[in-house]
């Protein structure tokens, strides 16, 4: 998923995912969360929701609960409250981390 960030390369200035973009300025990355088995379907939407998320204004827009309620109804896919609880704390922790992320992007902007 690309995010905006671009690096200067060989070949000019390109667009890079956010990985790209952290390996190329040895930004340490935590590993991906160990889910398990019994919320991998949790963590499966999630993404499908994460895919479809509204823009905002300097950063991300949460997925909001008629977001959640609109999916499970055309996905016709049954959601517990227990779920959707989930799915809102994962996005949560989601969000937190990409302001980070931007946070030290922009400070790494203005010590270059």
């Amino acid at each position: 998923m690309h995010w905006g960030h671009s690096i200067v390369g060989p070949d000019g200035k390109v667009e890079v995912t956010r990985a790209e973009y952290n390996e190329a300025f040895g930004v340490d990355v935590p590993d991906a969360p160990d889910i398990p088995e019994a919320a991998a379907h949790v963590w499966e939407w999630w993404w499908q929701l994460n895919a479809r998320r509204s823009p905002a204004y300097e950063a991300l827009a949460p997925i909001s609960y008629s977001e959640i309620a609109h999916w499970s109804s055309l996905t016709r896919t049954q959601i517990t409250p227990t779920e959707i609880e989930m799915l809102i704390q994962m996005d949560d922790a989601y969000l937190r981390t990409v302001a980070e992320e931007r946070k030290e992007q922009r400070a790494r902007s203005r010590d270059t």
